[in-house]
C-alpha cells in the first residue's frame, strides 16, 4: 500500500466524531471542515472538546458485536466449534459465519440461538446488545435492497422492456430483506427474551 493513500482510521473516526458534533450553522460547518482537512497547520482543540471526542470514540471501540461474543463465550468456555455445533445443532459453517458477522443474526432459527446463547452461557442483555451492534455492521455494509440497476421507469420514451426482461434484472436477495428490516429484529428480540426467561 502506497504511504500516500494510508487511512488512519482513528483519525478519521475523530474527524467523524468532530464533525457530528459541530453547530449546524452551515458556514461553520464549512470553517470547521476546511480546518479539519487543512493538514498544513496544527490545530489545538479545547480540552472539554478533546475530552468528549475522546469518551465517543472510547464508547464506539468497546461495542462488541454478535461474532466478536461468541469468540471470545468459546475462548472463555474452552469449547470447540465442533462440539458447539453437536451442542446446538447447528452447523459449522453458520457457526462461523455467526463469528465472523457475515450474516444477520435473526436469519437464525430462534430455537437454535436459545440453544447457542444457552450453551455458551451468554444472557440476554448481553447478546441483545451484541445482536443489535452486528446488525447495524451489517446494515452498513450491505446496499439498499430498492437500488435495482438494471430497472428503469417504465414511462420512459422508448423503454419497451418486457416482464421477462424486469425479472431478469431485479437482484436474487432469496427473501434476506425479511431479516434486513428494524421490525424483524425487534420481533426477534422479543420472542428471544420470552424463550430465555421461560
Amino acid at each position: 500500500m502506497n504511504a500516500n493513500n494510508h487511512i488512519d482510521m482513528l483519525d478519521e473516526t475523530l474527524k467523524i466524531f468532530f464533525l457530528e458534533s459541530a453547530k449546524t450553522d452551515e458556514t461553520t460547518l464549512h470553517q470547521e471542515l476546511s480546518v479539519i482537512l487543512s493538514n498544513d497547520q496544527l490545530v489545538e482543540m479545547p480540552d472539554a472538546m478533546r475530552h468528549k471526542l475522546m469518551n465517543r470514540l472510547k464508547d464506539a471501540l468497546q461495542q462488541v458485536s454478535f461474532g466478536q461474543l461468541i469468540t471470545e463465550a468459546l475462548q472463555s468456555n474452552n469449547i470447540e466449534a465442533d462440539n458447539l455445533a453437536e451442542l446446538t445443532g447447528l452447523p459449522v459453517p453458520v457457526l462461523k459465519e455467526l463469528q465472523a458477522d457475515t450474516v444477520f443474526t435473526n436469519n437464525v432459527p430462534i430455537v437454535f440461538m436459545k440453544k447457542l446463547l444457552n450453551s455458551l452461557n451468554i444472557s440476554y442483555e448481553a447478546a441483545e446488545q451484541a445482536i443489535r451492534n452486528t446488525f447495524k455492521l451489517l446494515q452498513h455494509r450491505i446496499p439498499s435492497s430498492a437500488s435495482f440497476n438494471g430497472v428503469t421507469p417504465a414511462f420512459k420514451k422508448g423503454n419497451l422492456s418486457s416482464r421477462e426482461s424486469f425479472i431478469k434484472n431485479m437482484p436474487k436477495t432469496s427473501g434476506k430483506e425479511l431479516f434486513q428490516n428494524e421490525e424483524a429484529l425487534n420481533r426477534y428480540l422479543n420472542r428471544l427474551n420470552e424463550l430465555m426467561n421461560s
